[in-house]
């Protein structure tokens, strides 16, 4: 499997083996970003950014990794379509995001009523504002 720097991966087993004194390993089933890789014969070997043995360097010569194989990566499952393909651009179905006329544009009558009820408000407001003494606000 391959992966890149800053992919995003999951451990999915334990990774088994003596161990080195003082290292920090993966737990299975966080998620973890990859910082460095390296091709060695037995495999590929990551680095992750939340996982620092940099305190090992000085022993082996570069900071100890782990087996790609271990990790997966981690695949967003959300799907990214596009609008426009298969589609006529004059016809209805071109783009799904938009919407009906009706549901966009209201009824003049409707906004003016809308209006004149927010206006009527305001004014009572101003009114129970002006009783109080202080300055009524303006529309």
């Amino acid at each position: 499997m391959t992966f890149r720097v800053g992919q995003k991966v999951v451990c999915i087993r334990h990774l088994v083996g003596p161990g080195r004194p003082g290292a920090n390993y993966p737990k299975v089933g966080p998620i973890y970003t990859v910082r460095s890789i390296t091709d060695e014969p037995k495999g590929a070997i990551i680095c992750l950014e939340e996982i620092d043995n940099a305190h090992l360097r000085p022993c082996h010569g570069s900071e100890p990794g782990f087996i790609a194989s271990a990790f997966r990566p981690i695949v967003d499952d959300k799907k990214h379509v596009s609008f426009t393909m298969g589609a006529d651009p004059d016809s209805e179905s071109w783009d799904n995001r938009k919407l009906t006329k009706e549901n966009v544009q209201l009824a003049p009558d409707s906004c003016t009523k809308q209006l004149a009820a927010g206006r009527a408000a305001l004014d009572g407001l101003n009114k129970a504002v002006a009783a109080s003494g202080v300055k009524a606000v303006q529309l």
